[in-house]
């Protein structure tokens, strides 16, 4: 509003002063005035910071003119907006006040039409100029506090794992399990011995090399990685553990719910018999170790869980800005992971990639609304913003110990060929995550609708990505996404809740 809106007028000759401010104080504003660069000075130091919104000031004055006067202004006061009043010949010296930081220049005589539009437009700048700060401000506190908040989840996380990995080194469960195979050999004179672990999210035992005795046919026994848990499938496993062995037992572990299978083998026609005290011992060490190290692995998920669902907040706060990328976030973590399944194998990769995923787009707090709800296409100046947002996600999660998901967030946008942003890397210059990372992004943004457009259906997505690689895409993860595209549109019609099992350790 014009009444909060503070003008200076700077002129050697008193009545033009004096025009000027009744001019533009018939228009509402307050007006100061002062006859030379150095008065005018005096004058705005005596006032408190950016209380003038407009500076008018006459190139030609005694003492200090208005150039000198724009230079000096524009370090002390970058908020004001000055507007230099030259002759109607003296158009050099009005170039070279622009060159200096005029924003605008009037020549004498004016009319009142010009006066107001320059006025005017000057106001807006200087407001745009205030808005820009309270903004990059905001945005420096509201970066602070995401980065605080993320180093204080990561430090529980350390904290909780340390707990398990001490807990973990204390109960050396293959060790035990050796010392307990030697211990069957020995006193029950077994002639073949395996512990399969029970994968209750699976529902399937584990055939483990480590568990197992020598001599056991591995041809047969490792390549069952998926035995499920019903009578046909136990009998073929007993079958191939144990072919030449005319005796043995399987014993479920469980306390409460089951946590493996140990089969002992005997050799003869007739098996052994086992003391059933003896035999009760083993079985309660066993229940043990198992149950202690079930429970470690238990809580080691339990607080991925809660930190995924922590970190998942702070996404939620960015999707929150933009009605129509509500979901975004969880659906690449969701097509990302169905890619990097196939990938990777390491279980502490995959959950880093996971907390990646769901982080990607946090650097879009250093992005105004305006931008991320424009209705068209971005000018050269807003998308030199929006480009932005990769490297201030980087800078947010850069000091999070235990991942690294500075790399993986800052590059999710560069191209295969090199024309990607913020870097321009190229190939495998770009972090594997990112490149699989920018397939699931790209699809899930095409396939997403916005204000301006339609998504697209998936099979033009589809055709699109196969189209952009060795362009937009690394062509290695192109052929995994075409292989398990089924799985991709799956995905855009379910009802998504974060899946936190994707990447627990099992």
């Amino acid at each position: 509003m014009t009444e909060n809106k503070r003008l200076l007028v700077v002129d050697d000759e008193a009545e033009f002063c004096e025009v000027l401010q009744d001019i533009l104080e018939a228009r509402g504003f307050k007006v100061d005035t002062a006859c030379n660069g150095k008065e005018a000075l005096k004058v705005m130091e005596k006032q408190p910071d950016n209380v003038y919104s407009v500076l008018i000031a006459d190139i030609n004055m005694p003492e200090m003119g208005g150039i000198e006067l724009i230079r000096q202004v524009a370090v002390k006061y970058p908020f004001v907006i000055p507007v230099i009043v030259t002759g109607y010949a003296d158009t050099q010296a009005a170039v070279e006040s622009l060159r200096v930081g005029a924003y605008d220049f009037i020549s004498k005589p004016f009319k009142l039409d010009t006066i107001y539009l320059t006025v005017g437009r000057a106001l807006e700048k200087h407001t745009f100029l205030i808005e820009k700060d309270q903004y990059r401000r905001n945005l420096e506190s509201e970066v602070e506090a995401r980065t605080a908040d993320l180093k204080r989840l990561n430090n529980q996380l350390i904290q909780l794992q340390e707990m398990a990995q001490k807990t973990r080194e204390t109960l050396e469960l293959k060790e035990k399990m050796k010392h307990i195979r030697e211990y069957c050999f020995s006193a029950f004179h077994a002639s073949s011995f395996a512990f399969l672990p029970y994968d209750e999210k699976l529902e399937i035992f584990e055939v483990n090399p480590e568990s197992c005795a020598p001599g056991l046919p591995e041809k047969t026994v490792f390549k069952s990685t998926e035995i499920k848990r019903d009578q046909e499938g136990m009998v073929t496993l007993e079958a191939h553990l144990f072919p030449s062995d005319k005796g043995y037992i399987a014993i479920e572990i469980q306390r409460g719910q089951i946590f493996g299978i140990m089969y002992v083998g005997f050799p003869g026609d007739s098996g052994y018999v086992i003391d059933d005290s003896t035999f009760g011992l083993l079985l309660s060490e066993l229940e043990v170790i198992l149950y202690n190290d079930f429970l470690v692995q238990h809580h080691e998920n339990e607080m991925r869980k809660m930190f995924l669902s922590s970190v998942r907040t702070h996404a939620y706060t960015i999707e929150a800005k933009d009605a129509y990328t509500k979901g975004h976030c969880e659906r690449v973590e969701r097509y990302t992971m169905i890619l990097a399944r196939r990938i990777i194998s390491d279980p502490d990769r995959l959950f880093s990639l996971s907390v990646a995923c769901i982080l990607h787009d946090i650097g879009k707090i250093g992005v105004p609304e305006s931008i991320l709800n424009k209705p068209g296409k971005l000018t050269a100046e807003e998308k030199a913003i929006m480009d932005r947002h990769p490297v201030i996600g980087a800078e947010i999660v850069k000091n999070l110990y235990g991942f690294e998901l500075s790399p993986v967030i800052r590059h999710h946008h560069e191209w295969y060929d090199g024309n990607g942003y913020p870097d321009g890397l190229k190939g495998d210059a770009i972090p594997l995550e990112s490149r699989m990372m920018a397939v699931a992004d790209t699809y899930d943004a095409m396939t997403s609708s916005r204000p301006y457009r339609e998504g697209l259906e998936p099979e033009r997505a589809w055709q699109e990505i196969q189209d952009f690689s060795g362009r937009q895409f690394d062509p290695y993860v192109v052929n995994i996404f075409l292989d398990c595209y089924e799985e991709f549109k799956q995905v855009k019609t379910e009802n998504l809740g974060l899946d936190l099992d994707l990447a627990l350790t099992p």
